[in-house]
Protein backbone atom coordinates (compact mmCIF):
# COMPACT_ATOMS: atom_id res chain seq x y z
CA UNK A 1 0.00 0.00 0.00
CA UNK A 2 1.65 3.83 -1.29
CA UNK A 3 0.30 5.46 1.84
CA UNK A 4 1.75 2.57 4.48
CA UNK A 5 5.10 2.48 2.65
CA UNK A 6 4.98 6.35 2.43
CA UNK A 7 4.65 6.57 6.15
CA UNK A 8 7.08 4.71 6.90
CA UNK A 9 9.53 5.79 5.22
CA UNK A 10 8.73 8.88 6.98
CA UNK A 11 8.15 7.88 10.59
CA UNK A 12 10.01 4.46 11.28
CA UNK A 13 13.51 5.53 9.96
CA UNK A 14 15.21 4.68 13.10
CA UNK A 15 16.44 1.23 11.63
CA UNK A 16 17.91 3.05 8.64
CA UNK A 17 19.65 6.22 10.92
CA UNK A 18 21.20 3.19 12.96
CA UNK A 19 23.06 2.00 10.02
CA UNK A 20 23.96 5.06 8.61
CA UNK A 21 21.81 5.10 6.29
CA UNK A 22 19.28 7.37 4.50
CA UNK A 23 16.98 6.02 1.62
CA UNK A 24 14.62 8.54 -0.63
CA UNK A 25 12.10 6.53 -2.33
CA UNK A 26 10.94 7.74 -6.00
CA UNK A 27 7.39 5.86 -7.11
CA UNK A 28 7.87 4.38 -10.78
CA UNK A 29 3.81 5.09 -11.39
CA UNK A 30 4.29 8.92 -11.15
CA UNK A 31 6.45 10.25 -14.07
CA UNK A 32 9.90 10.82 -13.75
CA UNK A 33 11.24 14.14 -12.94
CA UNK A 34 14.74 15.40 -11.97
CA UNK A 35 12.95 17.62 -9.77
CA UNK A 36 10.78 14.98 -7.63
CA UNK A 37 13.84 13.34 -7.29
CA UNK A 38 16.02 16.25 -5.61
CA UNK A 39 13.01 17.68 -3.37
CA UNK A 40 12.96 13.99 -2.52
CA UNK A 41 16.86 13.15 -1.34
CA UNK A 42 16.77 16.74 0.06
CA UNK A 43 13.36 15.77 2.26
CA UNK A 44 15.14 12.81 3.83
CA UNK A 45 18.35 14.57 4.62
CA UNK A 46 16.52 17.34 6.39
CA UNK A 47 14.29 14.38 7.78
CA UNK A 48 16.93 12.67 9.69
CA UNK A 49 18.48 16.30 10.54
CA UNK A 50 15.09 17.19 12.39
CA UNK A 51 14.77 13.37 13.94
CA UNK A 52 18.70 13.53 15.60
CA UNK A 53 17.87 17.15 16.47
CA UNK A 54 14.16 16.38 17.87
CA UNK A 55 13.91 12.63 18.35
CA UNK A 56 11.13 10.50 16.93
CA UNK A 57 7.72 11.99 16.49
CA UNK A 58 4.82 10.08 18.43
CA UNK A 59 1.90 12.68 17.88
CA UNK A 60 0.02 13.73 14.79
CA UNK A 61 1.29 17.16 16.12
CA UNK A 62 4.88 16.29 16.11
CA UNK A 63 4.33 14.64 12.85
CA UNK A 64 3.56 17.10 10.91
CA UNK A 65 6.03 19.59 12.43
CA UNK A 66 8.77 17.15 11.38
CA UNK A 67 7.50 16.99 7.78
CA UNK A 68 6.78 20.33 7.41
CA UNK A 69 10.32 20.82 8.53
CA UNK A 70 11.76 19.03 6.20
CA UNK A 71 9.33 19.54 3.46
CA UNK A 72 9.87 23.32 3.64
CA UNK A 73 13.43 22.92 4.04
CA UNK A 74 14.00 20.84 0.75
CA UNK A 75 11.33 23.37 -0.86
CA UNK A 76 9.33 20.98 -1.77
CA UNK A 77 6.50 22.08 -4.43
CA UNK A 78 3.69 19.34 -3.45
CA UNK A 79 1.17 18.80 -1.61
CA UNK A 80 -0.04 21.85 -1.71
CA UNK A 81 -4.21 23.18 -1.01
CA UNK A 82 -6.32 25.83 -1.38
CA UNK A 83 -6.78 28.53 1.21
CA UNK A 84 -10.26 27.68 1.75
CA UNK A 85 -8.54 23.92 1.65
CA UNK A 86 -6.05 24.86 4.16
CA UNK A 87 -8.39 26.74 6.55
CA UNK A 88 -10.43 23.53 6.85
CA UNK A 89 -7.53 21.29 7.39
CA UNK A 90 -6.34 23.16 10.00
CA UNK A 91 -9.45 23.74 12.00
CA UNK A 92 -10.62 19.38 11.29
CA UNK A 93 -6.70 18.69 12.83
CA UNK A 94 -6.02 20.90 15.21
CA UNK A 95 -8.21 19.06 18.19
CA UNK A 96 -6.60 15.62 16.70
CA UNK A 97 -2.92 16.89 16.85
CA UNK A 98 -2.58 15.00 20.56
CA UNK A 99 -3.60 11.81 18.75
CA UNK A 100 -1.15 8.76 18.01
CA UNK A 101 -3.41 6.43 17.02
CA UNK A 102 -2.82 5.01 13.49
CA UNK A 103 -5.78 5.24 11.45
CA UNK A 104 -6.66 9.45 12.51
CA UNK A 105 -3.04 10.16 12.17
CA UNK A 106 -2.74 8.21 8.82
CA UNK A 107 -6.71 9.91 7.67
CA UNK A 108 -4.78 12.93 8.77
CA UNK A 109 -1.58 13.06 6.69
CA UNK A 110 -3.30 11.09 3.97
CA UNK A 111 -6.65 12.06 3.72
CA UNK A 112 -9.77 9.99 3.54
CA UNK A 113 -8.84 8.34 0.03
CA UNK A 114 -5.80 6.61 2.40
CA UNK A 115 -7.83 6.11 5.58
CA UNK A 116 -10.81 4.42 3.09
CA UNK A 117 -8.18 2.30 1.50
CA UNK A 118 -7.05 0.90 5.15
CA UNK A 119 -10.20 0.46 6.91
CA UNK A 120 -10.36 3.48 8.86
CA UNK A 121 -12.69 6.37 9.21
CA UNK A 122 -12.24 8.98 7.16
CA UNK A 123 -12.01 12.85 8.74
CA UNK A 124 -13.36 14.70 5.70
CA UNK A 125 -10.07 15.45 4.26
CA UNK A 126 -8.66 15.75 0.72
CA UNK A 127 -5.56 13.38 -0.46
CA UNK A 128 -2.33 14.61 1.69
CA UNK A 129 -4.43 17.62 3.36
CA UNK A 130 -2.38 17.16 6.59
CA UNK A 131 1.22 16.99 4.60
CA UNK A 132 0.11 19.72 2.79
CA UNK A 133 -0.71 22.29 5.84
CA UNK A 134 2.16 20.66 7.50
CA UNK A 135 4.81 22.30 4.36
CA UNK A 136 2.29 25.30 4.22
CA UNK A 137 2.54 25.85 7.56
CA UNK A 138 6.74 25.70 7.55
CA UNK A 139 6.82 28.16 4.97
CA UNK A 140 5.01 30.47 6.81
CA UNK A 141 6.73 30.24 10.11
CA UNK A 142 10.48 29.33 8.61
CA UNK A 143 11.87 33.16 7.52
CA UNK A 144 12.67 33.34 4.17
CA UNK A 145 16.55 33.04 4.33
CA UNK A 146 16.12 29.79 6.36
CA UNK A 147 14.52 27.96 3.44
Amino acid sequence: NRYTNDDANRFDTRPLLARGWLAATVWTADPPSRARVREEAATVVHRAAYLLARGEALSLGEMLAQEGYAMARARCRQPVLDAEELAYTEQVLQPLLPRRDRPTVMACLYGDRAAQSLGYRPQGLGDYAGLALALHQARVEAPAGSR
